[in-house]
């Protein structure tokens, strides 16, 4: 959005790129592949609830993929240890 704290954030560089990855010219100094002055985005308000429960729903997922990787490297290491002591 035109809100972006990237927009217009960066700084010219004098070399001899003047495209970008796409091939586009460049003509802005925002950060990021988007070279344009950004938009006037309405996003849709969200309630108290609705945060604690996506915030509460972003630790519990976060959480579960913590102890499956923990629970891999554990395996694997009583795996190894077992392939040793046979």
């Amino acid at each position: 959005s035109a809100d972006s704290p990237l927009i217009g954030a960066g700084y010219a560089v004098q070399d001899d790129c003047t495209t970008d990855f796409f091939g586009n010219t460049i003509t802005s100094q925002n950060i990021g592949c988007y070279g344009g002055s950004g938009t006037d985005a309405k996003y849709p308000k969200e309630s108290v609830i609705q945060k604690a429960f996506r915030t509460i729903r972003y630790v519990f997922e976060t959480i579960v993929k913590e102890i499956r990787y923990n629970a891999d490297r554990l395996i694997q290491k009583a795996k190894k240890y077992l392939d040793e002591k046979i």
